[in-house]
């Protein structure tokens, strides 16, 4: 019966290790710091321009993905999704800018203008060989799976040790 726990406590660890390879820390949008500018000019469209600081985790490049809207009030004018290659500085704390020109012919009240990012997502760049991401997960599968023999090998050398 305790056989069967060990060989359960490493068929665990061998599948826990998988997990644990692919987990890396994601980066975030820092709360209130987005700042943005509307214009509108009735014969173009709205001139939109806004920025935000985004948390960034130690990698070189990222990739940062988010929804934009444009409110009047409670009303979305417009909205489209972005997503920017960033790199990272000596600060884990980036500012992410762009400009966005909405065509939109009816009038609006310039002072009722909100933009509203949402949805920030932040993933590490990916290296051109996908397979780095494989060699990873099994190097650290092959350390656990080690580990675990070796833990159980000692237990049942004392095991035995003591029943002699």
């Amino acid at each position: 019966m305790k056989r069967i726990k060990y060989l359960i406590a490493a068929v665990l660890a061998f599948g826990l290790c998988f997990a644990f390879a692919g987990c890396a820390k994601n980066g975030s949008m820092v709360a209130n710091s987005l700042e943005y500018d509307c214009s509108n000019y009735p014969a173009l469209g709205i001139s939109v321009k806004y920025s935000f600081d985004v948390i960034l985790p130690t990698a070189k490049k990222y990739i940062v993905a988010y929804n934009v809207a444009l409110y009047e009030d409670n009303r979305q004018i417009a909205s489209k999704q972005e997503t920017q290659t960033v790199s990272k500085n000596d600060n884990d704390v980036i500012n992410v800018s762009d400009f966005w020109s909405v065509s939109y012919s009816e009038s609006v009240n310039e002072s009722a203008l909100k933009v509203v990012v949402t949805d920030v997502t932040v993933t590490p760049k990916k290296n051109d060989n996908s397979y780095v991401g494989y060699a990873i997960g099994f190097g650290v599968t092959g350390g656990v799976l080690l580990v675990s023999a070796t833990v159980l090998f000692v237990i049942f050398k004392k095991k035995e040790q003591r029943t002699k």
